[in-house]
């Protein structure tokens, strides 16, 4: 059995290591990187990783948007779709920072209500908004565009002044977002928010933009995780996917395959720097899989972790067998070396 442990947001920003490790207990994290074969690979994000994982090939970007939305039961057709998700934007000094909505609740209710006014003023101009789920909207369009967007998780915490869409579209999606943004900042429902206490839903985002493109299974691999993308990649495979328990994991008897396992729990502390909680995670990734699963490496019950960490710009990946365990002459790598 091989495990590769795919964890978001496992980098923090460049040169802060030391204030997100220091003090943390990780022995069993410590030793699957002294020991292992660590390589550093320049990346988009966890997403580009993801579709490459599955063989579709980016266009302008991504196209996150045609897949999640066939697995969220729309119908993709020949269509070029995006995603329009909905944001709150904090004013924060001269710029605006994104909230996604990995950090509040919005209903199903409240997402049609948002919705059908944006649609009431936009439909004369082509564009129709489709809540398929609460916290993904999407966007229908008949030919591809030229536009080139930055996906939501990049964004999450951000100055989005720097990462607004480009190409030879993107004027018309800025006003569009401009008008957007004032009609929903004059909604009865984010006022009714605001009185409860709750983030208002101010603005859309838009990312994940293409057609429908071409997914292949990979070979032999099973999937854990609950993160959308990767279960809408899985689902539309008929890769096995199930939920991540290390119990469920090691439980496998006379397995060969590979097993994709995707941790999330990183990802939001660290795209809005929240240092205690990522350590918070941290620690409990290292109770509940990265210990397990370094004895299990130790018995011969697994033979080879890989860990594809990711942050802004790369992802790190650690390969570690059982005989890479006794390669002392590696103690010297440390976590902040990678």
């Amino acid at each position: 059995m091989h495990c590769q442990l795919v964890i978001p947001g496992f980098l923090p920003p460049h040169g802060q290591w030391e204030d997100f490790i220091t003090g943390l207990p990780l022995p069993a994290l410590a030793r699957l990187v002294a020991r292992g074969n660590v390589v550093s690979t320049p990346v988009d994000n966890y997403e580009a990783w993801l579709c490459q994982r599955f063989s579709v090939s980016k266009q302008n970007d991504w196209p996150i948007a045609p897949v999640t939305l066939t697995a969220d039961g729309g119908n993709a057709e020949d269509a070029y779709w995006l995603r329009a998700d909905p944001v709150h934007l904090q004013a924060n000094r001269d710029q605006l920072v994104m909230a996604d909505c990995g950090m509040f609740n919005i209903s199903e209710n409240e997402a049609i209500g948002l919705t059908n006014t944006l649609n009431d003023h936009f439909r004369s101009d082509g564009f129709v908004f489709y809540p398929l789920q609460p916290t993904r909207w999407y966007l229908r369009f008949p030919s591809p565009l030229d536009l080139h967007c930055t996906s939501r998780r990049e964004t999450a915490g951000k100055n989005i002044d720097l990462l607004l869409p480009t190409g030879d579209d993107a004027q018309r999606f800025r006003s569009l977002l401009n008008e957007a943004q004032m009609l929903l900042f004059a909604h009865p429902l984010n006022e009714a928010r605001e009185n409860a206490g709750q983030l208002p839903i101010n603005s859309v985002w838009f990312w994940g933009g293409g057609r429908m493109p071409r997914i292949e299974r990979p070979a032999n691999v099973t999937v854990w995780g609950k993160e959308n993308v990767v279960r809408s990649l899985a689902s539309l495979t008929a890769t096995p996917i199930a939920s991540p328990s290390v119990d469920a994991l090691l439980a496998q008897k006379n397995d060969q395959g590979e097993h994709v396992i995707v941790l999330g729990e990183l990802e939001v502390p660290r795209q809005y720097g929240d240092i205690y909680n990522w350590q918070q995670a941290v620690t409990q990734l290292e109770e509940n899989w990265f210990l397990p699963l370094l004895k299990a490496l130790q018995t011969g019950r697994i033979k080879q972790i890989t860990l594809t960490g990711f942050g802004d710009d790369r992802s790190v990946e650690i390969k570690i067998t059982r005989t890479d365990l006794w390669k002392l002459w590696r103690n010297s790598r440390r976590l902040t070396d990678i």
